[in-house]
């Protein structure tokens, strides 16, 4: 058994495939033990809910203490909303988009669903 060492929450971004169809209904968030070597689980619940989704990114929250993770999808599209949204030639919006972009990390699930 892993020795918990800290816990950290998560909260699963969810954005919908089309532009015309619902989000899923998965609602919540993760209260996350970390284990001895860095690694987290994810509920086999919320990765059913996640169509089992296995490359997500990971960044800190905006305004909450958490991690808000993103499948790829999902990524992708926020990154596209951003960049359409906030124009290169314009420093101050460049650097945002930079900085959400700068924090984030790509990970893959591992089979039982941990991710480190």
């Amino acid at each position: 058994m892993s020795k918990k060492v800290a816990k950290c929450r998560i909260l699963p971004y969810l954005y919908p495939k089309e532009k015309n169809q619902k989000m899923s209904s998965l609602i919540g968030n993760i209260d996350a033990k970390i284990d001895a070597k860095g690694r987290a689980f994810l509920p086999a619940a919320f990765r059913r809910a996640l169509d089992d989704a296995k490359v997500f990114y990971i960044r800190k929250g905006l305004f909450e203490n958490c991690l808000v993770l993103y499948p790829e999808t999902a990524w992708e599209a926020t990154i596209g909303e951003l960049r359409a949204q906030l124009s290169p030639w314009v420093r101050e919006e460049d650097m945002i988009f930079r900085q959400f972009v700068a924090e984030a990390e790509r990970i893959e699930l591992e089979e039982n669903g941990r991710m480190l």
